[in-house]
């Protein structure tokens, strides 16, 4: 047992609340759902020594499904390949108790289970996850090789680690339907407009080559990449004539086109996402120098985000084709960019991806549609 600080021994309890909390940081270290239940698994079976683990949640129908399966090698085991007793998983979801036996193969209550015997599965923990006092599934784990090594300190543990992960886990759902809703209100603004179609998803791409550009960290190329999706959403609500006119727009037709930026901020505004994100969808046309709309903002009033979206969607209405022009050479579009820095466009930014461009890393895969 370590000594704590002034020499004594330090007690059990202070070693296993540090390292639920070190659990809990792993856990929360990522909102990717596949990559939340592989963290899930492979903590699981590092703490417990388990031979084999796996994670069940519930569907719509309440039914138990296998989402990860682990050996003791953290190498992925085919839910075809992982035997187990559908009545253990049954009896904790249906009770919403633990399970443990130190020797399932001598335990009684598993005499008529053939899989425990078939297969020599001698030690079985298996616990619920529960969030807001609702089963969402559960986590188990075995052992074949010998009896006795799980205990009822490793079925508390492996309870603290359930609640730790039920967490995590829903976090990681609710992301992914963030997500969803994201993609869905970006798919609906490029349907309406065949000569935007995939601008979206290239403006994104530009946002994270000038954030890993400029250092940004993890959570802020995140929210960069679903404010990036989301910057052009409130052109839903600009006639399709105004969208797709091959000419020059008339003053009032501006000025529907302008309210875009407000409309966005609008539709958004009961998503729940940060709000700089909704901040900067409402800046995104904002200029430098606080001749851009809708409130006239200049310089660093204007979040770090919406110049970035600002210069990646000037190099995109640049690059490709528009009903009104062909797009632009590169070296035409480059320079553009210069002329514009310090005038319609914050020069670090520019000069970000314009370092980017050259090394030819303006194309980064985004990765907002992954898991759904």
């Amino acid at each position: 047992m370590p000594d704590t600080d002034n020499g004594t021994p330090a007690p059990a309890d202070s070693n296993l609340l540090r390292l639920l909390l070190e659990i809990g940081r792993f856990f929360n270290s990522s909102l990717d759902f596949p990559e939340v239940v592989k963290m899930v698994m492979d903590k699981v079976i590092e703490v417990l020594k388990a031979e084999r683990g796996c994670l069940f949640l519930l569907n719509e129908q309440g039914e138990p499904k296998m989402v990860g399966a682990r050996g003791m090698d953290k190498t992925v085991i085919e839910t075809e390949d992982f035997s187990f007793s559908r009545s253990i998983v049954r009896q904790v979801i249906d009770t919403r108790e633990p399970i443990l036996s130190s020797n399932a193969m001598a335990d009684g209550r598993f005499s008529s289970i053939q899989t425990v015997a078939m297969h020599n599965i001698r030690s079985i923990m298996a616990v619920p996850i529960l969030f807001h006092d609702q089963i969402r599934g559960l986590v188990y784990v075995d052992n074949r090789l010998r009896a006795g090594i799980f205990r009822e300190e490793n079925l508390e543990l492996l309870n603290a680690i359930a609640v730790q992960a039920a967490g995590a886990i829903e976090n990681a759902r609710l992301y992914n339907m963030k997500k969803e809703i994201i993609l869905v209100l970006a798919n609906a603004i490029e349907a309406k407009d065949e000569y935007t179609r995939g601008h979206v998803e290239r403006v994104c791409s530009f946002c994270l080559a000038i954030a890993r550009e400029l250092n940004m960290t993890s959570e802020d190329i995140r929210d960069l990449e679903v404010c990036s999706f989301l910057h052009d959403v409130g052109k839903i609500g600009v006639p399709d004539a105004v969208l797709q006119k091959p000419g020059k727009l008339d003053n009032d037709e501006r000025e529907k086109m302008e309210r875009h930026a407000e409309m966005g901020e609008h539709l958004v505004k009961p998503i729940d996402v940060p709000l700089r994100i909704k901040q900067s969808i409402r800046q995104h046309q904002e200029r430098w120098d606080g001749k851009g709309y809708p409130d006239g903002l200049a310089g660093e009033a204007i979040h770090l985000f919406a110049r970035i979206i600002s210069v990646a969607d000037t190099w995109d209405a640049m690059t490709s084709d528009r009903p009104y022009r062909k797009a632009l050479p590169r070296q035409v579009a480059v320079d553009e960019l210069r002329k514009n820095a310090g005038t319609q466009l914050d020069p670090l930014v520019v000069e970000a991806f314009l370092r980017a461009i050259e090394r030819g890393e303006e194309s980064v895969p985004v990765t907002v549609s992954l898991g759904l």
